[in-house]
């Protein structure tokens, strides 16, 4: 869709390729890609159509408390988070606080604010903890998490999620365990379960 935001390109990430529609099993699947454990994932799936739901507020009917599929096309403005479009990135890399400091002067409100400091927990290298000049402008242009899913899935350990930002425990358990449950490729492991250092 020529047409997409930035914000609507990042979004569908975790959509159905073909309807442009974000169900549970597909923000599950896509946040498996990108590297985080199940229960980090598996929050996250649930998270999104609590923020992005179509169904216009909370029900008093149990079952109808948040509409469980998101309509990318169908999202109001006002639920658009920002990808600091208009933000020039001049740094080679950016460090967490770096980040943290762009968002509380580029965002508006604590959800974008968190939106924007995520970019540093999913794309910071895990040696160096640093965010790239080029990941950095792959985010403003909304192109960053399939980039992100093809590096996970590429066998080089030093694009490892860390445990302590939604990364899995055992790397090769988590590996084999999503391959066979969702069928998601992530995370080439060696003979010992670890993440391959090519």
């Amino acid at each position: 869709m020529p047409s997409q935001s930035a914000f609507t390109r990042h979004l569908s990430y975790f959509s159905s390729p073909t309807t442009g529609i974000i169900t549970p099993l597909s923000s599950l699947r896509g946040a498996l890609a990108l590297g985080l454990d199940f229960p980090v994932a598996c929050a996250w799936s649930l998270a999104v159509p609590l923020m992005y739901g179509n169904s216009g507020g909370f029900s008093i009917f149990p079952l109808s408390i948040f509409q469980p599929n998101v309509t990318i096309a169908a999202l109001p403005a006002h639920k658009h988070r920002t990808m600091l479009t208009e933000y020039r990135a001049t740094q080679e890399t950016y460090s967490r606080s770096d980040i943290v400091a762009i968002a509380g002067r580029e965002t508006k409100g604590w959800v974008d604010w968190l939106h924007v400091v995520n970019l540093w927990t999913l794309a910071a290298e895990k040696e160096t903890g640093l965010v790239s000049k080029r990941d950095f402008e792959l985010f403003q242009r909304g192109q960053l998490l399939d980039d992100l899913a093809r590096r996970r899935r590429s066998g080089r350990g030093r694009w490892v999620v860390p445990l302590v930002r939604g990364g899995p425990i055992w790397v090769g358990g988590h590996s084999w365990f999503v391959g066979k449950l969702f069928g998601v490729d992530v995370y080439k492991v060696d003979g010992k379960g670890e993440a391959k250092d090519e």
